[in-house]
């Protein structure tokens, strides 16, 4: 009798292993659909942005609209695409100085209103800060300081890359560029 139990008991479990096996092996495979249907999704979108954004510099040579202005004090007017009802859509870049002002990032620098002198330089921020971008950023660049750590061995440099890196910790060299956390060391990610 107490064989015929252990047997039971055994194959009970078994029986659960196997079940909970089937149900693990289903989970990993709707996982990996999914994944694949992400991947499916975002490469659709890509192929969609890149087709809109070829019809619209056909269009707008066509108009002859400008496809960038330069605007003085650093600031350009660059075109980004012909919207649905036919209207050109302009991204025109403003200094990190007035950024700082409207977002009220300088009350926290030295001098600020708020009474605290920080700078983005801290043990404790040390490492922590990161981009992720369509390249790296000029780590060579004056508003820099050797502070950018390329964390892949691309040689593509971005100037998206290098702008987004600036906005977060340039330095001041040129006052309208100084960075929110102009003393903080920077990941970079291609």
């Amino acid at each position: 009798m107490k064989v015929l139990h252990t047997c039971k008991y055994f194959f009970s479990v078994l029986l659960l292993f196997l079940i909970s096996q089937k149900i693990i092996a289903q989970g990993t495979q709707n996982r990996l659909l999914q994944i694949n249907e992400r991947i499916k999704n975002a490469e659709d979108f890509s192929r969609k942005l890149d087709s809109n954004y070829k019809k619209s510099l056909r269009i707008a040579s066509q108009k002859g609209l400008k496809m960038k202005e330069d605007l003085g004090n650093g600031r350009f007017l660059s075109f980004q695409e012909i919207n649905d009802i036919g209207e050109p859509l302009y991204i025109i870049n403003h200094s990190n100085a007035l950024a700082a002002a409207s977002t009220k990032t300088n009350q926290l620098y030295s001098g600020g209103s708020i009474g605290v002198s920080l700078s983005g330089k801290s043990d404790t921020m040390s490492g922590r800060l990161a981009v992720w971008d369509g390249g790296n950023a000029l780590a060579t660049h004056q508003e820099f300081g050797g502070r950018i750590k390329l964390q892949e061995n691309s040689t593509v440099t971005d100037l998206h890359g290098t702008h987004v890196s600036g906005t977060m910790i340039a330095s001041g060299v040129n006052a309208n560029a100084k960075g929110m956390a102009f003393g903080a060391d920077l990941k970079v990610w291609d």
